[in-house]
């Protein structure tokens, strides 16, 4: 059964900023990667990409699982919760696809904002966390 994984290349968007110990992440099968067939992006509303599930032995922590792995153990996308922020990767816990939890309700639970309608924007985002 898998139940973790390595969300590493973090350098490559905003570090480690977004990620905090029992955030919820949309963990995402990336369609257009056109380097990686198994790719999974990790999405935050408001922010987009912050990461990508690790599919290579060298970044994949002993105990988690691959993107390879897990690639076809659900549909489109599916929820992890963060369980450990290190120096340059993150171990998050997968939540089983029968929970059903829908992201922009529970992003709302960390974030209040104002959109501007005229624009399509989001001004004042306040993150909760």
């Amino acid at each position: 059964m898998f139940k973790y994984v390595t969300i590493t290349g973090l350098n490559h968007y905003y570090g480690k900023v977004p990620f905090k110990i029992g955030r919820i992440i949309r963990l995402q099968k990336d369609y257009d990667n056109n380097h990686d067939s198994e790719a999974i992006k990790v999405v935050l509303p408001f922010i987009g990409t912050v990461g990508y599930v690790a599919n290579s032995l060298h970044t994949v922590f002993d105990g988690t699982n691959s993107a390879g792995r897990i690639y076809d153990k659900f549909g489109d996308h599916i929820y992890a919760k963060v369980e450990i922020v290190s120096h340059s990767s993150i171990v998050a816990e997968l939540i089983p696809p029968t929970e059903n939890i829908y992201f922009d309700n529970a992003f709302n639970l960390f974030c209040e904002s104002e959109i501007d309608e005229t624009q399509n924007t989001y001004l004042n985002v306040n993150y909760k966390f």
